[in-house]
């Protein structure tokens, strides 16, 4: 029988989400633009023309000026379009860039045709803490070739950056080509309004598609929103008040959810499905329409971290039977509580499984899915507080758990060259910030498995299937980047190289350095 493995990786909480249910209201007509040479297109409010054909953009920089309403009042930013330049390097290329009003890369993804990388640059003229002018452009980069093209997404004042930046995101494709985002709108003299927009990305064609939608909530803030699997709904929710709007993208219909949606800081309360189309809020599942799927009994714990499987069959939910000083990693104010005990709910919030420690010193966590197998791996440990804070866990063992029959298998650590075999996927889930992925394979048939000890981050698969995964070294300000291959047996030093900064894996071979914005092609062998 051929060997299954699979690549794991830590799963950690999800961020943000949005949600929705009530009255329908239709979008007002889209705001008129104002066209220029260099395809890019200025919205202003109150006219009836919805889409907007801008002509060819610049490959390097925007030349076009939007129009002032008032010289006196609007800032220079309003009309200082953006300017890059490529400059090469012995790895492949940097972005090089005017700093005039800053210059901060706030969003990063690459293109579903993976032809092409995106990064939304944000510029601010900040009069006071709160006031601002407010501009987004998009950068589209074709590493291959160093095409690049530029589109403003938008342009406004805002009395309130941070609630402005909350909700003025690219909030993903909704096909091959055209990305949808919340924009701003207005100036001093006007107030801050939001349309949802869409806009192609290798035309810079854009069109409303909701206008003065969502409200705006300032003082309050926004989660982050998000779209369903079929790319028909777009759900956002104002952080403090819970209102949400579910955006229905094909009919232009807006629903609001009767019921509030709150959220508590510094934490999101939903936690939607992969699929997006089902969320957890305060230990409760629910679908689009707010209507309540399931309410699970709690039994009386103390519920911590809830994360779904990531083809959203599954939810894992952990729980703490009190919050004694023994079940807390590093101890004090910042004192991390500690599970004993979890239950996995399908999709309709049934609990399947339910997992308990029986010695009140072991605590565990389910650390990754198999979806392939329909399966996890959990983490049973001890804690030794008198150790380091980031190494207090102590007498760890891993399980591999039938999320269908519940029965366990110890997993037994060994080299990575052994978890070899001719079938071989890897396993996405879902991780913050601050636990980024790991790389963790498992070899389901022999029960064994590796795990990186460094500080690793998992990157990704070349198209060959070699895996890639980069460790950071703070002492020395460096990074090595390695290469796993199943075929050969081996890992391999990629790369060393000179920083500390986010490094992300796009198109697979391209590496992006997201602090000194250079791109570097990696060698695949």
């Amino acid at each position: 029988m051929s060997r299954i493995w699979l690549i794991l990786v830590l799963i950690s909480s999800i961020s943000g989400v949005l949600f929705v249910t009530g009255c329908k209201n239709t979008p007002s007509t889209a705001p008129s633009a104002t066209y220029t040479p260099n395809g890019m297109t200025t919205p202003t409010p109150g006219s009836s023309s919805e889409v907007m054909s801008p002509s060819t953009p610049t490959s390097i920089s925007n030349t076009s000026e939007p129009p002032v309403k008032n010289e006196q009042k609007v800032s220079s930013l309003a009309s200082k379009n953006l300017e890059i330049t490529l400059a090469s390097t012995k790895e492949g290329f940097r972005i090089d860039h005017d700093e005039t009003f800053g210059f901060y890369v706030m969003q990063t993804l690459p293109t579903p045709r993976g032809d092409a990388v995106l990064h939304v640059v944000r510029r601010m003229d900040q009069s006071t803490a709160n006031d601002a002018w407010f501009r987004k452009d998009l950068v589209l980069i074709k590493p291959e070739t160093k095409e690049v093209q530029i589109y403003t997404l938008m342009n406004g004042y805002t009395t309130d950056s941070y609630s402005t930046d909350s909700i003025t995101q690219v909030l993903g494709f909704i096909d091959q080509e055209h990305i949808i985002y919340a924009a701003i709108h207005g100036d001093q003299d006007t107030p801050t309004t939001y349309n949802i927009e869409k806009m192609n990305v290798y035309s810079g064609e854009m069109e409303v598609l909701f206008n003065n939608q969502p409200d705006n909530v300032s003082p309050d803030f926004y989660m982050p929103g998000w779209l369903n699997d079929k790319k028909e709904k777009l759900v956002i929710n104002s952080f403090k008040e819970g209102t949400t709007w579910v955006f229905e993208l094909l009919n232009h219909n807006v629903i609001k959810l009767e019921e509030k949606f709150k959220n508590t800081w510094p934490q999101f309360a939903l936690f939607p499905s992969p699929d997006g189309n089902l969320f957890w809020y305060h230990g409760k599942l629910y679908n689009l329409q707010g209507q309540l799927i399931y309410a699970p009994n709690s039994l009386g714990r103390i519920e911590l971290g809830l994360y779904w499987s990531p083809d959203s069959r599954y939810t894992v939910r952990h729980f703490a039977n009190d919050d004694k000083p023994e079940n807390l990693l590093s101890g004090g104010e910042n004192g991390i509580l500690t599970p004993q005990s979890l239950t996995i709910n399908d999709r309709t919030g049934k609990i399947v499984q339910q997992v308990e420690t029986n010695d009140p010193k072991v605590h565990l966590e389910l650390v990754g899915w198999i979806s392939e197998q329909q399966a996890a791996v959990i983490q049973y440990y001890e804690i030794d507080r008198s150790r380091p804070e980031d190494d207090q866990k102590t007498k760890v063992n891993y399980k591999l758990m039938n999320l269908l029959t519940g029965v366990q298998k110890t997993l037994s650590p060994t080299k990575l060259e052994d978890l070899t075999s001719s079938t071989k996927s890897r396993v996405r889930t879902y991780s913050c910030c601050t636990a980024p992925e790991i790389p963790f394979f498992v070899d389901t048939n022999n029960s064994t498995f590796w795990r990186s000890e460094d500080r690793a981050i998992y990157l990704g698969q070349f198209t060959s299937g070699e895996h890639v995964w980069n460790v950071v070294d703070h002492r020395h300000a460096m990074t090595k980047i390695y290469v796993f291959s199943p075929l050969t047996k081996k890992i391999r030093t990629l790369e060393d190289k000179k920083t500390i900064s986010d490094i992300r894996l796009f198109l697979k071979s391209w590496v992006f350095d997201t602090g000194n914005l250079t791109y570097q092609k990696l060698e695949m062998k």
